[in-house]
Parts: structure tokens; sequence; C-alpha cells
């Protein structure tokens, strides 16, 4: 547990994007890694940090007050984007087909500037199941920060003008970081321009792209042309340095002229809990799937069982921090009730409304 993980570093990759469209970059990952699919966190569920403090104290019982914690409030793209992340995480190996299909599109099109062969996905077939992540409002409002730097400072870039990384980005927006803690064998460092836990994405070329191409994002990261280290993939899938161990997510997004900013960030506080997380939503289109602006937000959500409640975001997602081996029910304000039991890894739980 004495390892520390290097800042990792970035280098510019130019490949063009699918909808999105224009000229993408993807923020080089490099360092460490586990082999895909160890950890603790690797059986099927979800993992949601906490988006806020409780306040009060929990209680749990039939009759019992409920501890009120307040869900990030992600945007209904930024949603999409998160649904996306834990979608792949869930089985990366029935999507190979659909990120094949992509890179063969760009190949066709001349979009990738380096010479990848078709096998440069196949190993996406060996990686497991890991927890999905849930969304913290501080790493958000860290993402989003960066995010928004970039358009203003007009940079692009893990660490910023003022040679910040993300770890004290994070830091500074509230998360409790546990620099210098042993976390499976490697340790967020403690360094001015450290970059332990983000991923960042650009694409360039047109002023507006449609809500449902937000997610694409997410695709071009797991692909990674042209980045030799994969360490866009193994952070998203959680398979990369400190990632296996980290519930939460931050999701942040801007966009300034002609370009479109995506920054990730994941991490784990270390207190012992885990979350049952979801997205509550109305299947507009009939596809069986969430989709950006189909999130209902405002919609109340208990778990007796831990002593919690909480309401449903922007873009209709929520996480309740849980204990393991925690097992109940959630329930909607609307009389809608579905199981859960916490078992080593977060649990997601979706709600389809009428």
């Amino acid at each position: 547990m004495t390892d520390k993980a290097p800042a990792l570093a970035y280098v510019s990759i130019l490949l063009l994007g699918a909808a999105m469209g224009g000229v993408i970059y993807l923020g080089t990952r490099e360092g460490p890694s586990t082999p895909p699919g160890t950890g603790p966190a690797g059986a099927t569920g979800a993992t949601a940090g906490t988006p806020g403090a409780p306040t009060g104290s929990p209680s749990s019982g039939a009759g019992a007050s409920l501890t009120f914690v307040a869900s990030a409030d992600l945007t209904p793209h930024e949603q999409a984007i998160l649904e996306r992340v834990n979608e792949a995480r869930a089985n990366p190996a029935v999507l190979v087909p659909t990120w094949q299909k992509q890179l063969a599109d760009e190949r066709a099109a001349k979009r990738v500037p380096c010479d990848e062969p078709d096998s440069m996905l196949e190993s996406l077939r060996a990686y497991k199941p890991m927890q999905p992540l849930a969304a913290n409002q501080q790493l958000t409002d860290a993402a989003r920060a960066h995010a928004k730097d970039e358009v203003a400072r007009k940079f692009w870039g893990h660490v910023n003008p003022d040679g910040v990384g993300s770890n004290q980005r994070i830091v500074a927006a509230g998360y409790p970081l546990p620099i210098g803690k042993g976390i499976g064998g490697f340790t967020y460092s403690d360094k001015k321009d450290a970059v332990n836990t983000e991923s960042i994405f650009m694409t360039q070329g047109r002023d507006e792209i449609p809500a449902s191409a937000w997610p694409d994002a997410v695709d071009s990261l797991i692909i990674d042309a042209c980045v030799p280290s994969r360490g866009h993939r193994d952070h998203v899938l959680g398979v990369s340095g400190t990632s296996p161990l980290e519930p939460e997510i931050g999701v942040g997004t801007a966009s300034g002229p002609r370009q479109h900013h995506v920054v990730l960030e994941t991490a784990t506080r270390l207190d012992g809990n885990f979350y049952v997380l979801g997205v509550v939503y109305r299947d507009a289109d009939k596809n069986g799937r969430y989709d950006a602006g189909e999130g209902v937000a405002n919609v109340q959500i208990d778990a007796r069982a831990a002593g919690v409640t909480t309401k449903s975001g922007p873009g209709g997602g929520f996480a309740l921090p849980v204990k393991d081996g925690t097992t109940g029910e959630l329930a909607t304000g609307g009389g809608a009730v579905k199981p859960f039991a916490v078992k080593g890894a977060n649990v997601k739980v979706d709600f389809v409304v009428p």
C-alpha cells in the first residue's frame, strides 16, 4: 500500500466525433493499472458517492423520520452521460460491437489520425462488470468548474494554466479526497499538478450538438483511439489505478464558441458507505432506456431500511448512502416500490413513471 500513482500525463489526440461531430481531443491518462475487472467493486450493482452531507441523524423503522440527503444536480445531458458510463460498466463486452462499428465508421471516413487495428477493441471482451457510479455534488462542481475554465481561458488539459491538477481541484471543491492513504495499492498524489481522478473530452467544429449526442463522449473515451495507454478506457470502466475502488463521480460540461467539453471526476472518500442510486424517468420514446430530457425531477425517494430520503435531481438522478449488508425497499412519493440489497457494491435501481 505504499506505491504512489504518478500524476497522469496528457497529450492532445485528434479524431473526429460521430454524432457530436468535429474534432475530438482526449486527455490521455497514463499511470499504473490493474487487470480488467479486478478489485472488490467488480460485481454488478451500482456505487454512488454521497452527493451531500446528511442533515440530522438518520433513523429507521416504519414510523421513524428520515434523514434527507440531497442528490447531485446533474442536468439532463450530464445525467445522460452518467447513464452511458454506468451502462458501459455494467457489461462492457456486450457493447463491443457498438464500439467496433463506431471505430469502423471513423476509419472509413479517414477520421482516425493513426493506424488503429480492428483488434484494438478486442481486449474489452475480457473486461468484467464493475459497480455503477453515483453522482456526487462536490465532484460535479469540480468537473464543471474545470470545463468552464477551459472555455474561459482557452486551454485544454488536465492541468490548468496555474499548474493545478484535478486532485487539488477536487479538494478545493470540498470533497474529502483521502490524499496519502493507501487505496488498492496506490495513493492519491498530493502534488500540485497531480491527476489521478480525471478523464476529459473536447469536440470542436459545431456551434450546437443535439442532447442525444452528449453520451457519445463516453464511447469516444472508451474506444480511446490513438491513445496507446488506453487510459481513458480503463478509467471510465474502473480498472486502472485507484478507479476500481472509486464509487463516486462528478460530471461536468461546458460549451464555448464551436466547442463542447466533458469532464469526468471519480473518487472515493473511504467512509465505508455504499449507495443505492438510479434515475427516475418517463420513457417518452418507448426505447426502454433513459434519454436526455426524459428525467423527472423532485420525485421523493425513501430508503427506510437505511433511514434516508432524497429527491431526484434536474436530470432525474438520485443517490442514497447505505451501509454494506442493507436490505430493504426504495419507495417513491408516488407509491412505486422496488427492493434493493447492498452486498459489497453500489446498487442501481431505476424508476420508469407513466
